[in-house]
């Protein structure tokens, strides 16, 4: 069987870099005179983004995956979690995250050697836990305000065989869900002692939809045979979307990232050179064991 050309992803060093200062924007975020605030990867993180250019974010998930990645740190972080009374079948990357909180440790400890505790808590309920979540958060660091935004409408699609048809959100859910948004940026002018600058809000929806809509079209080249990535890639790839896809830097990264892949496609530049059979996952990746990709790339088997 032939095999397809392959070379390493230009954008991937630049991936790596944009990823560490994340961390460290958010770690030494009062060095600067700015502010922190902690949610979750789905957060509506646009609305924040109105309080200044110097508010920075720590998203819970991603934060979470990184730990899981360190097994030494995040056994201890786990143990940490059950020692404090937290059962062991709840939600590892809420476990890791607690107990990152509870052994006051930075999963960066080249940015800070302690936990770097949020100015506020600004999360999005998508999931039974979500709220819940930082409610334990709020426990183990007093005095961090908090406010959770339920969301309570979704898109919705119908199939009838392999017709697929999209159902509009009904008005009374999207009202529901932007009152509270309304009602959230009074609160955090309220908690934080800022103006509101509605500029910056409408520069971060703007983003938000350049990083979403654009990331969407570099998930469409995968269609392409062969692929011209694969899934433990795209894994640290699409992880920007989560941690501020409201941010420019992240909107002009996946635009640059989609002229890549792009160019890929046209080379016919594979992810792997023995592609021979596809598969497809879902829900959350395998952060402790990444290394299972790898393997069934060895029988030439892509995860897509």
């Amino acid at each position: 069987m032939a095999e397809h050309k392959t070379e390493p992803l230009r954008l991937w060093n630049k991936a790596k870099e944009l990823r560490l200062k994340f961390y460290e924007n958010y770690a030494r975020a009062h060095e600067k005179g700015g502010l922190r605030w902690a949610g979750g990867a789905w957060t509506l993180d646009a609305i924040p983004r109105g309080l200044g250019d110097d508010v920075w974010s720590i998203t819970s998930e991603p934060y979470s995956a990184s730990t899981a990645f360190n097994k030494e740190f995040s056994l201890r972080c786990l143990e940490a979690t059950e020692r404090a009374g937290y059962a062991r079948d709840l939600c590892s990357y809420m476990r890791n995250y607690w107990g990152s909180i509870i052994l006051d440790e930075y999963a960066f400890p080249q940015f800070s050697k302690t936990w770097p505790k949020p100015d506020f808590i600004f999360q999005d309920h998508i999931c039974c836990s979500h709220a819940k979540w930082y409610q334990v958060v709020c426990d183990l660091e007093p005095g961090v305000p908090m406010l959770s935004i339920d969301v309570g409408c979704a898109p919705a699609m119908k199939a009838d065989g392999e017709k697929f048809e999209y159902i509009p959100m009904p008005q009374h859910a999207v009202d529901y869900v932007v009152g509270q948004c309304l009602d959230a940026i009074e609160w955090l002018q309220k908690v934080t002692g800022r103006t509101y600058q509605d500029d910056l809000l409408r520069k971060a929806i703007y983003n938000h939809m350049r990083s979403t809509s654009t990331w969407a079209k570099v998930c469409e080249l995968q269609k392409n045979i062969p692929a011209p990535l694969e899934e433990k890639t795209l894994y640290s790839l699409y992880v920007f979307g989560v941690l501020a896809k409201a941010s420019e830097w992240c909107a002009d990264f996946y635009e640059e990232l989609l002229a890549e892949i792009e160019d890929r496609v046209d080379r016919g530049i594979a992810a792997i050179p023995n592609e021979r059979a596809r598969l497809i996952s879902d829900t959350q990746p395998p952060w402790a064991f990444l290394k299972l990709f790898r393997y069934l790339e060895q029988f030439g088997c892509i995860s897509i």
